[in-house]
């Protein structure tokens, strides 16, 4: 439903009828405090509270728009602030008490208001256990970061975070947001949202200085945050950006997508080593098995750059797609120290028996988990038959307990 408060609409449609709609409707529902006549002001804040109340006693309502702008940009006046008392009206009508509505979308409210909004907004954002998304539109060129500051601390006072924080700014330059939310929730890390979307619909993009203030973040023990999408910033060193997160997702294991917006990148192989380290330390058995095995996707398009991603990478990044991390850390550790030649014998020349019986039924559990792929099975079985024999040949005491795993 599409809803502009204004005094000539709801004359047309009947106050009591529209009310009655507001209350019981299951849809989405769009509201725009705005008015084609400036000097029509009687009745407008009765009628405002009204349909606040509406909302507010709504338990049906999933998804709401608000927005203090007409569409129709050929309307001069579409571009004026309106008064604050307005908004108040709406508000102190009873919508904060609403606690079904699961996703709220701030669509172009005026800069002169949004402070305002958000401060009359607060109770519902912070004590709505539905609430699951917010998305934040606006067309200004310049964002008071203080705006931003704000709608935090009512996010921190949640005490959970949201599933999505969607952020679409126009202004020219990042002013801060990164930083005034990495100040807000340093020490707070388990309310992060899970899903942190910043865009700027102007095309610029978000310098190594505000980067690192979210890295920091993702280094902190508590934090959940699962998808990460922000524009780097073309004339940035991108090589430096992806040692910086891929230093600060090396233990993180939570963060399943990382989408920096690299398509028109300078990202070279060095930038690209960093991400394939991560997710696949091939140094020694230990460092592979204890690789990030979470992180999935570092968006689209990477296979396709002037510098593409490595074949590795990708495929990594898909294996790190199962659920089961232990065996997507088993599968890299064959995948790399096991599958091809002869690589693996120094590995295993200076094991214990205890160790090698240990390889036996790491190399079970290989065969049993990839039985459609023949490369993987037949190998998995001639290393068992090799590590057996050796145990036969020069600890013998241990082979019946191996040959019970064996496949």
């Amino acid at each position: 439903m599409f809803l502009q408060l204004e005094r000539g609409f709801t004359s047309k449609v009947g106050t009591w009828e529209l009310l009655r709609r507001i209350q019981n409707d299951k849809a989405d529902l769009t509201c725009v405090i705005a008015q084609q006549n400036r000097n029509q002001t009687e009745g407008v804040e009765d009628d405002v509270a009204d349909f606040g109340r509406a909302i507010g006693n709504n338990t049906k309502l999933r998804r709401v728009e608000l927005s203090d702008y007409f569409y129709d940009l050929e309307e001069a006046e579409s571009w004026e602030s309106l008064w604050m008392k307005r908004w108040r009206a709406f508000f102190n009508g009873g919508f904060v008490k609403n606690r079904s509505i699961e996703e709220i979308s701030l669509n172009r409210i005026s800069h002169e208001n949004m402070h305002g909004v958000l401060g009359f907004l607060g109770p519902f954002l912070a004590n709505n256990p539905s609430l699951r998304k917010i998305h934040y539109f606006s067309l200004e060129e310049e964002i008071d970061v203080h705006e931003f500051e704000l709608l935090a601390m009512f996010l921190l006072k949640r005490g959970c975070p949201l599933d999505v924080l969607h952020l679409e700014v126009g202004q020219h330059d990042d002013f801060g947001i990164l930083r005034a939310f990495a100040r807000a929730f340093r020490g707070s890390e388990r309310v992060i949202p899970k899903r942190f979307h910043l865009e700027f619909i102007y095309g610029i993009g978000v310098g190594v200085e505000e980067m690192e203030c979210v890295a920091q973040l993702l280094t902190k023990s508590g934090c959940t945050m699962e998808e990460l999408e922000l524009p780097v910033d073309d004339d940035d060193d991108h090589d430096e950006i992806a040692e910086l997160f891929s230093s600060a997702l090396a233990e993180n294991k939570t963060m399943r997508k990382l989408d920096l917006f690299f398509h028109s990148s300078t990202m070279t192989i060095t930038g690209w080593k960093e991400f394939s380290s991560l997710i696949c330390d091939n140094s020694s058995l230990n460092a592979t098995y204890g690789s990030n095995h979470t992180l999935s996707s570092l968006g689209s398009g990477i296979d396709e750059m002037s510098c593409p991603a490595p074949d590795d990478l990708i495929s990594n990044l898909e294996l790190n797609e199962n659920g089961n991390k232990q065996f997507v850390a088993r599968k890299k550790v064959f995948l790399v120290h096991f599958l091809v030649g002869n690589a693996w014998f120094p590995l295993i020349e200076s094991m214990n028996s205890t160790l090698l019986v240990q390889v036996v039924e790491f190399m079970n559990k290989i065969v049993k988990e990839n039985g459609d792929d023949e490369d993987t099975t037949r190998v998995g079985k001639n290393i068992c038959n090799t590590l057996l024999f050796m145990l036969v040949k020069s600890h013998p005491t241990q082979t019946n307990t191996a040959k019970r795993r064996r496949v």
